[in-house]
């Protein structure tokens, strides 16, 4: 590099080639170099304990609950997550709901399917209502369920029909009501 009118900053200094110390430091005497370093002493503590200590405060893995998703990238540990786990069994969440969003060909699809197969296998019964492309038609088909067609000349579903959960209403209308539910319009 040449100085010239428009550059008039010098080049910066090389350093001289010298002893570069090692991974445990300087080798030779007097260098300093240590065969065995200890690993520093880890505490465990809440965000508010530990948030003066940044970036030493590390947090914890996910809770093993719910549906295993796949592996930690860097711990190797399980990572377990469904919503439904989540809000019923460790109150991790205030609503069974999940978004799911990313580039295309990124897995989502195939995450939706692994949690509904462990949700199936939890005993949940997963409702997939509007299924486009159909990505969920051969796993609910292979889980035993029903897949409906909807559309002209195809399915239609009657949402006033109460088919067969018409024996359950049959039994639950025939049962005596409470005595604060046979309250008459008049408040008597």
């Amino acid at each position: 590099m040449t100085n010239s009118p428009r550059n008039s900053t010098p080049p910066p200094p090389r350093r001289p080639a010298g002893r570069r110390p090692g991974r445990l430091g300087y080798t030779g005497p007097g260098g300093g170099a240590w065969s065995y370093i200890e690993p520093p002493t880890e505490y465990r503590g809440t965000t508010v304990q530990v948030c003066g200590l940044f970036p030493f405060g590390t947090g914890a893995s996910t809770p093993m609950i719910g549906v295993p998703v796949g592996r930690h990238l860097y711990t190797g540990s399980a990572v377990c997550f469904d919503p439904i786990s989540w809000y019923t069994r460790a109150r991790l969440i205030n609503n069974p709901s999940v978004w799911i969003e990313g580039e295309p060909g990124m897995g989502k699809s195939t995450a939706v399917r692994r949690m509904v197969l462990g949700l199936t296998a939890q005993g949940v019964t997963p409702l997939i209502l509007g299924d486009l492309k159909p990505d969920y038609a051969h796993l609910v088909r292979a889980l035993g369920g029903q897949v409906l067609r909807v559309g002209p000349g195809l399915d239609r579903i009657n949402p006033l029909d109460a088919g067969p959960w018409r024996q359950v209403l049959d039994r639950s209308t025939s049962a005596p009501a409470p005595s604060c539910a046979r309250r008459s319009p008049t408040g008597g």
